[in-house]
C-alpha cells in the first residue's frame, strides 16, 4: 500500500516537472494509489498492482535502473528510520534514492542517493547524473551493496552490535 510518507505524490509531481531528454518509466507495485496521473505524455506509469511472488517482483526490478525508497518521512514527523524498502534494494543490488536519515546508511555509499526529506520537487537531472556515474561501475555496485548488507544489515551483524551495547 502506498502511504503518504512514501512520497509517491512528490515523485509524480517531480516527474511532471522534469522536461529533460530522458524518458521516465515508473513501475509501481502495490495497490493503485489515488494520484497516479502524469501531465506529460512523454513519461509513463505502469501500475502492476499487488504482487506477492518474489520471482515476478525480481523480473520487474531487473528492467529498472533505480528503485525509490521513502521520500516524505517528515509527514510522520520523523527524520530517521530503517526502511525495509531500502534494505530490500540493498540486498537485491539495485541502486536507490531515499530522503531520510538512515541509521545504517550513515556514509555516502555508491549504491544510493540521499535526497532532502521535504516536499520539494526532486531534480531528476541529479538522479540521471547519479545513474550515469553508476553505469560505469554497475558490477562493483552490486558487490558493494551485497557486502554492505552482510557487514551492516545481516542478523549476525545486528546481534554483534547488540552484544556490544549490552556489555
Amino acid at each position: 500500500n502506498f502511504e503518504p510518507w512514501h512520497g509517491l505524490d512528490r515523485l509524480i509531481d517531480s516527474i511532471n516537472a522534469y522536461s529533460g531528454p530522458v524518458t521516465i518509466r515508473l513501475h509501481l507495485i502495490g495497490n493503485r494509489p489515488n494520484k497516479t496521473e502524469l501531465k506529460s505524455t512523454k513519461h509513463t506509469i505502469i501500475c502492476h498492482g499487488p504482487i506477492y511472488d518474489n520471482k515476478k517482483i525480481n523480473k520487474i526490478i531487473s528492467t529498472c535502473n533505480i528503485a525509490i525508497s521513502v521520500l516524505c518521512l517528515f509527514r510522520k514527523q520523523m527524520t530517521e528510520a530503517c526502511a525495509l524498502k531500502s534494505r530490500e534494494y540493498i540486498v537485491k543490488g539495485i541502486p536507490f534514492i531515499y530522503a531520510y536519515n538512515d541509521t545504517d546508511i550513515n556514509e555516502n555509499y555508491s549504491f544510493c542517493l540521499r535526497l532532502v526529506n521535504d516536499s520539494s520537487i526532486i531534480d531528476f537531472k541529479e538522479i540521471i547524473n547519479f545513474l550515469i556515474q553508476l553505469s560505469v561501475k554497475l558490477p562493483e555496485i552490486k558487490e558493494t551493496s551485497h557486502n554492505f548488507a552482510k557487514q551492516k544489515l545481516s542478523l549476525e551483524s545486528k546481534l554483534s552490535q547488540l552484544v556490544k551495547l549490552t556489555i
